[in-house]
Order: C-alpha cells, then structure tokens, then sequence
C-alpha cells in the first residue's frame, strides 16, 4: 500500500492546489476550443453540404455529385492501416421508379424520406446504402471510410475539418503530407438544356482516389494499441491514459486516453463533461509514489544509500509540518528496497535530507522531468513541473521525496523515465513517428537519431530494477504481476488538490516493466479520480503485459 495515499494527513505547504490550477487551466481551454471548433465546424460543414450537392459542371450541361474525399493514409508501424481501413457504400440514384423502389426497400423510413423528397422532385440523390445495389438507375461504388466507428489511438490520429484539413494530432501535424494524397470520386449525370436528368443516360463515374497509399507511418502498433485500450475500458478506467513504450527505443506503441472521441462525429462530443478532447497521456497530473523510483537512483547515483538505514515510527516532522505514514505504527527499521516496497514516504523525506539537492535536481531532469517532448510537429507532451532549486524549502523537498508538492509529470514522462531504469539506464527520447510513406505504399524512414543519452549508471539501474521488481512480488504492485511472465513495477495514490464532493480527488499510477530479466516493454497506467493505485492501475498493468506476451511470445 501506498503512503501518499492516506489523503488527510499529508500537507503540501502552499502547492497543495496546484494541480487543481492546472485542471481549472485545462477546462478554461476546453471551453475556448469549444467555441473555435464550433465555428470552424460551422463553417466546414456548410463546406461538405456544397461539395455534396449536385452541381452543374461549367458549361457542360452535367451534374456532377461527389461521392467521396480521401486523405493520405495513416499506418501503423508495421503498415497496417490506422485510417482508411474501413468501406462503406454510396449509391448516386436517378429519380427513376425501379431506383426509388430498390432504395426504398434497403433505407429505414427516417434515412429515405428526406431522399425521396428531392428524388420525388426530379433531382438525383447520393444515399449510404448498406450494401450494393444493382439497377440501371443506380450507381453504387465502395468508398474508404476515414475513421473506424471504434477508432483506435483517436487522441494520436486526430481529426479533420468539414474541409478535409487536419484540426488536431496526427492529421494536423503532417496535414501537408497527408494533403499531398488527396483524392475525388464523383459521378456525372447528363442533362438537357434547363438541367433536367435524361432519362435513359448513364451515370458516369470517376474515381481518382488510388493515391490515399500515401501518407505517414507512426511507431504505434495496432494490436497492441487495442490490447490497451480494451484492458483501461474493462479494468473501469473511465477516466485516465495508458502508455506503452519500447524499452530499447523509445519507441511508442500505443498511447491510450479516455474518454474518448468519435474522430468522424466530434459535434457530438462537445459537450460532454468528461473533457474527451484532453490527451491524458501527454497532460501532466500529480504523480505520488511512482516518483520514488527516480529518487531511489538519483541517490544511488550520489552514493551507496541502498543501506542506509531508518526507523519508521509512522511520522515525521519537518520544520514544524508534521508528515504521517500509511502505516501508522510505523514500518521500522527499512533499507532503501524495503523503503520502495513499503512505499515508506518518512524513509525517503529523510533519504532526499541526505542528497545534495542541486545534483538530485540535476539527476531528475536527466529523466526528462520538466522538460517538454515534441512527438510531432506541434503535437507536444508538457513539460510538467519540476522545483527549481531555490524552491525547495525543507517541507517541499520532503513533499518532492514522495512525488508530491509542485510536481507535475505526464504519463509518457513517467513511462519514458521507467524505460529509461529498464533500458540500463540508458535515456531514449520517446518516438511517434516512424516515416512517410509513397504514393505505392513503401515507407520511407526518418534518418534515426544517434543513439540514447546515459542518465544513470548500469549498476545504479540495475538495483533500481531489483526494488521495483521486489514491488511486483512483495509489495503493492502484487496485482501487476502477469500470470505468464515477470514484471517490476510500482504504484502511486496521489494527492490532486481538488475537491469533489467531500472527497479528495486521487490521481492513481503503476509504471512498470516486463519481463524483470530483460525488460522489453514499459507500461505507464493512470486513472484520473481513482481510489489506489494497486486496485486501479495495476490490473491494467497486469492485462496487457499478459496479451503482448502472447501476442509476440515473449518469455
């Protein structure tokens, strides 16, 4: 069990409602991109509802409908399609008896009405259809639909305008290249000289839409990002994210964050409570004991602490703020790995008295803390927050030795400086993206990056491992122990500073990795109004390493 997570008698000496700024900031900007979007979707609307409709092509005497846009595809890593993977069908109807009768027996009474009040007034129509219809009268053609109705990565994809340009995510930091595929398929209809339909005429069609191949190639793996979103959703995580990453190259293969959004129906989204625009996994949230990991190697890193020893009597008191531990008759005498597994927040006060502060700070900006990460062009994980060093009052440093106080890190943050302990100790920046892709569907790499910077020492990470690991086995992260593998790990229930209700709402995290041996992935999970980090978290933890363990057969 957790020791931050005992809510009531921990205080954070003025930060305590920092968090709670920070969320106040996020709805501020919601609600601003709510009425920007409401205006750009206004007008991107009225752009789709003119392309759709029939229109005289300029001095031809046709009518021409288009039928369908299509983008530059985005890929998977292993070039599986993430948009444009699914069809539907269009059919372009002549207002002929035999076309009417055949959409009227495929359409529900509410989708065919409005179509046959145009059909019944001599005007052609483009109708969905569930399948294709056959008549002279009717043309129908399958069409890539760009968003699946359960799109997977939404928050990482994004999404476009009524105009077809890229509003967020990936469709907008790469909208030129994406742009670059752009395709039409339309039909034309002849007309006599006051722009009757002819009857008899064929409906011509035609389709330039063969270049959607093109487009970008991410580093997220398709089934392992449904391997997540599935286990957030049945493990009751409402709201929260989940980040998986490559131990060996920084490599991101799924990003989770719920709720959600439809990519291809955001209008209906906008007013929901649950903010499902926010990208958790790249927001920062108060992160609690999870952080202990990285004060256990900065201290190793400035000495041999892993004996040093303190005696637990279930407080502490620092410059007259008293600090209380989860167990209240304390834990007793603990070393630096029975502290991480008791998750002992009056060891690490007194172990972070022991550290030069400045190189501790040092230490933990060299995980990335309170430094941004751009993912994409525009698409960037905030940098969080890290004190500065003349912030740190002697109650602070006690608040930042268990994660607490003006700290602020995102999941990707957490999950990367994990990977960094599991990779050896060896930093990797973290990467979306893997290329572009040509016009015949071949991908086409970014030049790779030199190679990880060291953060830590092989032994400093090495013994880091070991602790987190004893965490899985004996201590709280018990219910992230996969069935068919090993793992270490650690929990966090932290402090938010808001209120809701008569409760303080708790930010809960398990960053872990597997298998203990040879790490080859880390899993980063936070619920955002959760109860533990062990009940919460953990489990998720748990699902996915099993499924990507099979999945890949990792032993």
């Amino acid at each position: 069990m957790n020791l931050s997570c005992n809510s009531a008698n921990y205080k954070f000496v003025h930060y305590r409602y920092l968090e709670a700024f920070a969320v106040a900031k996020r709805i501020i900007s919601v609600f601003l991109f709510i009425c920007i979007f409401i205006g750009v979707s206004a007008l991107g609307l009225m752009k789709t509802s003119r392309n759709e409709a029939v229109r005289s092509d300029t001095g031809s005497g046709n009518l021409r409908i288009l039928v369908n846009k299509t983008r530059g595809t985005i890929y998977d890593c292993n070039m599986q399609k993430l948009t444009n993977n699914d069809f539907e069908y269009k059919a372009v109807v002549k207002p002929e008896k035999s076309a009417i009768q055949k959409l009227n027996n495929v359409l529900s009474q509410d989708k065919f009405a409005p179509l046959y009040e145009r059909l019944s007034k001599g005007n052609p129509v483009l109708a969905d259809v569930p399948w294709e219809l056959s008549d002279e009268n009717i043309k129908s053609v399958r069409v890539f639909k760009r968003y699946s109705e359960n799109q997977l990565a939404a928050h990482v994809i994004g999404y476009t305008d009524g105009s077809g340009k890229g509003v967020c995510g990936i469709e907008k930091s790469y909208d030129d290249i994406l742009s670059q595929y752009d395709g039409e398929c339309y039909a034309r209809i002849s007309t006599d000289a006051k722009g009757t339909v002819l009857s008899g005429c064929d409906i011509e069609l035609f389709n330039d839409t063969s270049r959607s191949k093109g487009g970008v190639c991410l580093t997220i793996d398709r089934l392992i990002q449904e391997i997540t979103e599935n286990a957030m959703i049945s493990c009751g995580v409402e709201k929260g994210a989940a980040v998986v990453v490559e131990v060996k190259t920084g490599e991101i293969k799924a990003m989770a964050s719920l709720p959600s959004y439809d990519c291809g129906n955001v209008e209906q989204s906008l007013n929901d409570p649950g903010d499902p625009f926010i990208n958790r996994a790249i927001t920062p949230y108060s992160v609690g004991s999870v952080f202990k990991c990285f004060i256990s190697a900065a201290a190793l890193e400035q000495g041999d602490y892993s004996g040093f020893a303190y005696n637990c009597t279930g407080k502490e008191t620092v410059n007259g703020t008293e600090f209380n531990c989860h167990e209240h008759n304390g834990h007793g005498k603990l070393d630096l790995e029975q502290a991480l597994v008791n998750s002992c927040n009056t060891y690490f006060i007194k172990l972070t008295e022991e550290l030069d502060p400045q190189i501790m700070l040092d230490q933990l900006v060299s995980f990335n803390f309170g430094l941004p990460t751009e993912l994409a062009p525009g698409m960037i994980s905030r940098s969080g927050v890290l004190p500065e060093l003349n912030e740190l009052t002697p109650a602070e440093l006690a608040n930042l030795s268990f994660g607490q106080g003006k700290l602020l890190a995102t999941p990707l943050q957490v999950a990367m400086a994990t990977a960094c302990i599991a990779n050896g100790g060896i930093y990797n920046e973290a990467v979306l993206v893997k290329g572009t892709v040509d016009e015949s569907g071949v991908l086409q790499p970014f030049e790779k990056q030199g190679g990880g910077r060291r953060a830590v020492s092989e032994e400093t990470a090495k013994k880091v491992r070991q602790y987190m690991r004893s965490v899985v086995e004996n201590g709280s992260g018990r219910g992230g122990k996969p069935k068919n593998g090993t793992a270490g790990g650690k929990t966090a229930t932290a402090q938010s500073g808001k209120i809701s209700g008569d409760k303080e709402v708790l930010r809960t995290w398990f960053s872990g990795f597997f298998p203990a041996e040879n790490p080859r992935y880390v899993i980063t999970v936070l619920k955002e109004d959760g109860s533990s980090g062990a009940r919460d978290c953990a489990p998720v933890f748990r699902k996915i390493s099993e499924k990507i363990t099979l999945l890949y057969n990792i032993s």
